[in-house]
């Protein structure tokens, strides 16, 4: 549905991601369905993202049903998925984890959400 890599290479050439990211390490674990990623910030850049072999600890973790990934990552979603933060309260997404750090780098994490979705487009 996205490309981790052209996510990745995206956000590390990205303005906006490079200033709401600024100093931010973080390990973030996505959860498409049943398919986790590992998505790892250092020092306010995407050091990896690719699909997780094994499940293991992270900081903070945003999972949602593939069929509601599906539709955020639509270019134009239906109301609630077009965002982060209304998918998680409206719908049928969860956060978990570091919420500090999540609600501290809410910013950058909206703008890969964008990312990802401007990535699904490409793949299309």
């Amino acid at each position: 549905m996205f490309d981790p890599d052209r996510v990745r290479d995206i956000a590390n050439s990205d303005g906006e991601f490079a200033v709401a990211a600024r100093l931010w390490d973080c390990d973030i674990r996505i959860k498409v369905g049943a398919s986790p990623y590992r998505l790892v910030v250092a020092n306010g850049r995407v050091e990896s993202f690719a699909r997780e072999a094994a499940a293991s600890d992270a900081d903070i973790e945003i999972a949602g049903p593939q069929d509601e990934w599906e539709e955020a990552m639509k270019p134009v979603p239906r109301p609630f998925l077009h965002d982060l933060f209304g998918a998680q309260w409206r719908e049928h997404f969860t956060v978990e984890g570091d919420m500090l750090s999540y609600y501290a780098y809410y910013p950058a994490l909206r703008r890969l959400f964008e990312i990802m979705r401007s990535s699904a487009q490409l793949r299309a």
